[in-house]
């Protein structure tokens, strides 16, 4: 590990140096996300396979072993929204 932080050139480790040979560890047009992106898509993951229902049996919170009023300030601060389809005109909306 030592070898590969003195031999990386940038601020982000994108090979990895071993004793054997130099093995790819992360492309440079790849980014990983944020923990916060991470927990934002988990999140609505879980309110999508709920059908959007936050607490109650099949719901989000249970689906996350969260606690609602948790789960319910998580997804104020991610800024988390509903996004629905009007079928008039076919625009996508918040709820």
């Amino acid at each position: 590990m030592q070898r590969t932080v003195l031999l990386t050139k940038g601020p982000i480790v994108t090979e990895f140096y071993g004793r054997k040979e130099q093995m790819k560890v992360l492309s440079p047009d790849k980014k990983l996300k944020s923990i916060t992106q991470n927990e934002k898509d988990h999140i609505i993951a879980a309110l999508k396979s709920g059908n959007w229902k936050v607490y109650g049996p099949g719901g989000a919170a249970e689906i996350l072993d969260m606690n609602v009023s948790t789960l319910n300030s998580r997804i104020k601060k991610l800024g988390i929204e509903k996004a629905r389809i009007t079928r008039n005109t076919g625009n996508i909306t918040k709820e």
